[in-house]
């Protein structure tokens, strides 16, 4: 018998996906199962406590046809058409818990991410709170920090009524524990929220005080308008000038004849960026360009960072 809770986020109908889904691939067309999906009244009046069982045979069909009386009886090793389907032992092995839970987990966490919810884990809520402190989650780990959901399902079943004073008490804890996993889980969220804002915030700062400095600095406007009007090919024709030269100064005469050619085009190209009237006039041009550009740049940094103080004023005022 497997039971399991269900998202109480997601619909009933989304729900019974889940569980017809979990069951397919846990079971297929190998074991024999039925399922059955639970609401129960919490104390507080609500429909809550959404949650499925499944029942099943642990033994495997085998493809021999059998009525049902004979498939769950001791299985015939010598004869296996006299006797019942064979168990399978696999679900006698510790290691075969984990795997239920695992398969659990992705199966319920493809819908949670559809729906931008937060995933579950099989993990246990300790396993969960030492990796988040590994990883420097602290914020995680304090979420965490807090009693697991657990309930025995007879308890569940019954009507508050008729429960021992006992069962009241555990199921008083029950709704307890779910109530502290909500608000820490909120204020998870809010932190986290927080905390996002403010490292965007600590980027977008950084990023303005780069187009600010940019705007600031007169050579780098200078060699991105001098790219703009060479169309990209102004700063690569200076470097291989600058190894020509370095060239020049330490061969021959003789060796340095076979680059000449290509030396003196690149110094005429290149001094026509600072002789020809027609060029520097589209360098004062571009440089307006680029100057342009990084005010732009700069007047939507600004406005990103006032949006976000404006959040953070608003969320100040309500607190």
């Amino acid at each position: 018998k497997i039971e399991f809770a269900l998202p109480q986020e997601l619909s009933d109908k989304e729900n019974i996906e889940i569980a017809k889904e979990y069951a397919r691939e846990m079971f297929g067309k190998d074991f024999v199962y039925s399922l059955a999906i639970h609401k129960k009244v919490a104390m507080n009046g609500e429909l809550n406590n959404i949650h499925c069982h499944i029942i099943f045979s642990e033994r495997k069909l085998d493809g021999i046809e059998r009525n049902e009386e004979l498939l769950f009886k001791r299985s015939n090793k010598k004869n296996p058409s006299l006797g019942g389907a064979m168990k399978d032992r696999k679900w006698q092995n510790k290691t075969q818990l984990y795997k239920i839970r695992q398969s659990l987990e992705k199966v319920i966490n493809k819908r949670l991410s559809k729906k931008g919810i937060e995933l579950i884990s099989c993990k246990s809520l300790k396993a969960q709170r030492n990796e988040a402190l590994e990883e420097g989650d602290y914020l995680k780990a304090e979420m965490l920090n807090r009693e697991p959901i657990n309930i025995s399902s007879k308890i569940l079943k019954e009507e508050y009524n008729k429960l021992s004073d006992f069962g009241k008490a555990k199921l008083s804890h029950f709704e307890l524990c779910k109530k502290i996993k909500k608000i820490k889980e909120e204020e998870y969220k809010i932190k986290s929220t927080e905390d996002e804002q403010l490292n965007k915030k600590e980027f977008l700062t950084e990023e303005l005080e780069k187009v600010q400095a940019s705007l600031g600095n007169i050579a780098l406007i200078q060699e991105e308008a001098l790219e703009l009007v060479s169309k990209g090919k102004y700063r690569s024709s200076l470097k291989e000038f600058e190894v020509l030269s370095i060239q020049k100064a330490f061969i021959s005469k003789d060796e340095f004849s076979l680059l000449r050619l290509r030396y003196q085009e690149l110094k005429r190209y290149l001094d026509d960026f600072n002789t020809n009237k027609y060029i520097q006039s589209e360098i004062e041009e571009a440089k307006e360009k680029v100057k342009e550009k990084y005010i732009v740049k700069e007047n939507k940094l600004l406005n990103k960072l006032v949006r976000i103080e404006e959040k953070e004023d608003r969320t100040n005022e309500c607190c």
